[in-house]
């Protein structure tokens, strides 16, 4: 008999300073998390968080208008603390991609101008990169090692974006379009859940809407490679990607204008990247915008998120179970069984558990 999955969630309300956060142990496998208490809350109440970062137990979460969260740990604060940060400027940023690295925090906003900030936390930010031309739009942001990191971007003059740091983030460098695999004209990423990215040691896949990049070797040399997931309209496309080791990869996506639609819209490759085929076609759970394996399930266990509702596989991706019908837009695991999730105007600790 399959395991059913069962989720708790626990709210964290939206704030504008710190708050402890308490944690009790409630029997084997389980924990419950206790409310969370703030001092204020934002009155804006129209902030949406799509970018996750997880490093540690610690998590950096993205979102608008100029919204940044960030739980703090370190030996001056208070452990299991959540700070929020509205930074303040005529421009509304919309941060959709967010890394965090064992030296720093980095919030890169999308859309025009694409302004990249770095700080020791949320709390300390500076401007590090910008870019001011009108057809600039970042997707994703991760990093290899605390020194070397990459985001990815819809095509400009001809191929995709893609800037790479490899002095911990001081310094940003946009790879050449000589050096890159040509895109078509137009050619984009979704920055639905800051999942554009995945990072396997030095291996590196960038999930376009309607193709793959790969490179072996932390952004030194690039691959193209086509997939075979629907793409017939604009909003078609990989959404999400994850990757459980160098070989085997999952891609979800689909149109989030018709999220029912489960054709062709889950892919797995086996070898890398280098060639993906459908799986659970008609079977899958339609749209959703971010996807992610279950650790210690030994590369079977899936989960995804989306504005449709929360699904499960334990069986990498054949058949699927629907776990909620809430909306979300995006999640981490932070071990095992839990993490975090995030959607419009919320963010929630969860916990699968099993029975």
């Amino acid at each position: 008999m399959q395991p059913k999955f069962i989720l708790f969630f626990v709210l964290f309300s939206i704030i504008a300073s710190c708050s402890r956060q308490n944690l009790q142990q409630s029997g084997p496998g389980k924990i419950e998390f206790s409310p969370m208490v703030y001092d204020t809350e934002i009155t804006d109440t129209d902030g949406s968080f799509r970018a996750i970062s997880v490093l540690n137990n610690e998590f950096l979460v993205g979102g608008s208008p100029n919204l940044l969260v960030q739980n703090i740990v370190s030996e001056d604060i208070l452990p299991n603390r959540a700070c929020v940060v509205k930074i303040e400027d005529s421009i509304s940023y919309d941060f959709r991609s967010v890394a965090l690295t064992k030296n720093a925090v980095f919030a890169l906003s999308a859309g025009s101008p694409a302004k990249l900030y770095k700080g020791s936390s949320v709390k300390n930010l500076e401007l590090v990169y910008e870019e001011l031309d009108e057809a600039v739009f970042y997707d994703s942001m991760q990093f290899w090692n605390a020194t070397e990191g990459i985001a990815f971007g819809d095509e400009m003059n001809g191929c995709m974006s893609v800037i790479i740091t490899r002095d911990g983030g001081n310094n940003w460098n946009k790879v050449s379009c000589d050096h890159f695999p040509a895109a078509r004209d137009g050619d984009g990423a979704f920055a639905a859940s800051n999942t554009n990215i995945a990072i396997i040691g030095n291996h590196t896949w960038l999930a376009a809407g309607k193709a793959i990049y790969y490179s072996p070797d932390k952004g030194m040399n690039w691959q193209k490679y086509e997939v075979p997931i629907i793409q017939q309209q604009e909003t078609e496309g990989i959404y999400s990607i994850d990757f459980y080791n160098k070989k085997t990869g999952v891609a979800i996506g689909g149109n989030f204008q018709d999220p029912d639609a489960n054709i062709n819209n889950l892919i797995i490759t086996m070898d890398g990247g280098k060639s993906w085929e459908v799986i659970s076609d008609k079977q899958s759970p339609g749209y959703r915008s971010c996807i992610q394996f279950i650790p210690g399930t030994h590369g079977n266990g899936l989960m995804a998120v989306g504005f449709a509702g929360i699904n499960i596989s334990y069986d990498r991706g054949e058949t699927w179970q629907r776990i909620s019908d809430e909306a979300f837009l995006s999640f981490r695991f932070l071990d095992n069984n839990s993490g975090i999730i995030t959607g419009r105007e919320k963010i929630r600790l969860f916990e699968l558990g099993y029975e």
